[in-house]
């Protein structure tokens, strides 16, 4: 392949392989329906060369401030139940 420039075939990139396989199915009229052809379909060559996520999402729940003294929401809601009782008097 152009631009190997006499690398080893143990030193080239792990994905390289990969790609040239999906690239020989697709010259046969063939379709593979695996993680990697997936991937190619989805992100194009760099997601077949970043085989991780490019995000990682982490949500937690923040606790409470110590300083609050009790649970906002819970003042929230008592506040919105006021609200609906004065305008039903």
């Amino acid at each position: 392949m152009a631009g190997d420039r006499g690398r080893p075939a143990a030193r080239q990139a792990p994905w390289r392989a990969i790609y040239e396989e999906l690239r020989a199915s697709a010259l046969h009229g063939l379709l593979p329906d695996d993680e990697h052809a997936r991937r190619i379909a989805r992100f194009g060559l760099p997601g077949l060369v970043s085989a991780r996520p490019a995000w990682r999402i982490v949500a937690h729940e923040a606790p409470e401030p110590r300083w609050t003294g009790g649970d906002p929401r819970l003042a929230a809601l008592a506040a919105a139940y006021a609200l609906v009782r004065q305008t039903t008097r």
